[in-house]
């Protein structure tokens, strides 16, 4: 996303962008497709609520997250590129999806009662605090292997896989906004003492590494569903 100054000229391109303004603090904003992304939202409709999906984007400024499914012409350009498609069924609309997509993610503590997390880099869920992970790769051997790949580009730590845990799996079919439906196979290592802090640092999805204690930890401070995570951990 870039900031429009005066005087720049918008240039023709094959793929989608716009000059849009955030509803909050008035930047002015060169939004392309790869900017947006579908946020989950409860509706009211005359049946009861039910969930929707609106085409989202975050105004890097002030982080108010943006809905545009209101301009058809971006609807037109940008849903047929995304994997996701809709169906109506029963008076409302279902989300259905054409592949599954494997990730890992990495329940780190210390001594027990502390926890790693990191601030995401990037949407969805963009400076939250959520647990490190990332997408299981083909060069992987396995998904512990994955977990530990992404322990070490994301937080810079080095990690045996042999020594993780799986501790949960996340199915929920609408658990992440983006295309497809992303099942993560969260697993657990506890390290006891803090010297290998002075090795972290973070890097690829991670913007800020943070050390909390477990049950300092509220729902609403957590990205995508890694709350169920801090829950199983709270009952250790």
């Amino acid at each position: 996303m870039k900031i429009i100054e005066e005087g720049i000229k918008l240039r023709e391109m094959e793929d989608w962008e716009e000059k849009l303004v955030c509803a909050k603090c008035k930047a002015t904003l060169l939004v392309t497709e790869d900017d947006l992304y579908f946020r989950p939202e409860r509706a009211e409709g005359r049946d009861g609520p039910y969930d929707i999906e609106k085409l989202t984007f975050r105004c890097p400024h002030c982080k108010r997250d943006n809905d545009v499914m209101g301009d058809e012409r971006l609807r037109d350009v940008y849903i047929p590129k995304k994997q996701a498609f809709f169906q109506k069924e029963e008076g409302r609309e279902e989300k259905k999806y054409d592949r599954m997509i494997l990730t890992t993610d990495l329940a780190l503590t210390i001594n027990g009662s502390e926890i790693v997390l990191i601030n995401r880099a990037k949407p969805p869920f963009q400076d939250e605090l959520v647990l490190p992970g990332g997408h299981f790769e083909s060069s992987d051997k396995s998904l512990s292997g994955a977990c530990a790949r992404e322990a070490l580009e994301e937080i810079s730590l080095k990690i045996d896989p042999d020594r993780l845990k799986l501790l949960a799996i996340l199915d929920d079919p609408n658990r992440d906004p983006r295309e497809g439906r992303r099942i993560s196979a969260v697993f657990h290592l506890d390290l006891i003492g803090y010297e290998f802090l002075k090795d972290l640092f973070p890097a690829s999805d991670a913007k800020k590494i943070h050390i909390k204690k477990i049950d300092s930890l509220k729902q609403n401070e957590i990205g995508f569903d890694h709350w169920k995570v801090i829950e199983e951990l709270m009952k250790k």
